[in-house]
């Protein structure tokens, strides 16, 4: 092994690509939970939300969210219960039931919808900075991508940091928008509020599609990440962290916001987001 191996290893640890993650190896139920917890709160999320909501109303759309993240819980877990009993990654599970053929044809299609959720992670992230704070959106864009390929570099102990750093801030910013706006707003007025319809229509099913098929394609492979977990039990408690736990925080977020605004035509992409709350707060003043 080179210096420069070992010096990566002391920095990044063992990532185990090949072989299973052995159980001196584990990480605790905390760690695996900050996993979780920090995989849905994402802008991602709470845009989603609001656009159920416009479409939905308030009370179908949450509905919606909280029966399809029980069935999200029901998938990942059942899929993570297999990396934890044998310590394998996705690539290691399919290769053993499917064969290396097989693997290619199942790790590439999900590899390129993932790469596809990143790139497009990168341009909301450039996006929302760009909208709120005018600053320049290419260049905004390419620190943000290069910031999530560091964390990935890092590994598991990058995302169970950005996990602590981003579940307070979120639910601290998030959480005041959304209580916020529903203040001002009255929370009947938030319970009846029945959508954009029919300017923006949507039916239940494709609100419960939505919800399963945001995470559905990387729930797929949460042997990567619950392979860490040292037990069945563990990796049940880091599952529900993220389902329906986080993502019913993340997505609720932009969807009270919505309710509580009303707008004719909310966009959620531009400054009708928390973003674009926060900005517009603290030109205005608290009441």
């Amino acid at each position: 092994m080179t210096s420069n191996s070992t010096a990566d290893e002391k920095v990044l640890g063992e990532a185990y690509e090949y072989e299973p993650v052995p159980l001196k190896a584990r990480r605790s139920t905390f760690s695996v939970s900050m996993v979780w917890l920090g995989f849905p709160m994402i802008f991602a999320g709470a845009m989603t939300g609001s656009i159920m909501v416009a479409g939905m109303g308030f009370k179908a759309a949450l509905m919606a969210m909280v029966i399809g993240n029980l069935l999200m819980f029901a998938y990942v877990g059942a899929l993570g219960a297999l990396g934890t009993v044998r310590g394998f990654n996705f690539a290691l599970l399919v290769s053993a039931t499917s064969g290396r053929k097989g693997y290619v044809f199942a790790s590439g299609p999900l590899s390129t919808l993932l790469l596809g959720w990143y790139a497009m992670q990168t341009g909301i992230t450039g996006n929302l900075i760009h909208t709120a704070f005018e600053l320049n959106y290419p260049t905004m864009t390419l620190i943000a991508g290069a910031l999530y390929l560091l964390i990935t570099y890092v590994g598991i102990r990058g995302l169970h940091w950005i996990g602590i750093v981003s579940l307070p801030l979120f639910v601290l910013l998030g959480g005041w928008d959304a209580f916020d706006s529903a203040a001002t707003a009255g929370w009947s007025n938030l319970l009846a509020y029945a959508g954009t319809k029919p300017v923006m229509p949507m039916a239940f099913g494709i609100g419960l599609t939505i919800v399963i098929t945001l995470f559905v394609d990387a729930g797929t492979m949460t042997a990567d990440f619950n392979r860490w977990a040292t037990n069945t039990c563990s990796l049940l408690i880091a599952t529900d962290c993220a389902f329906p736990f986080a993502n019913l925080v993340a997505m609720p977020v932009g969807g009270v916001m919505t309710a509580a605004l009303a707008l004719p035509n909310p966009q959620p992409f531009g400054l009708d987001n928390m973003f674009g709350y926060l900005q517009h707060r603290s030109t205005s003043g608290c009441p």
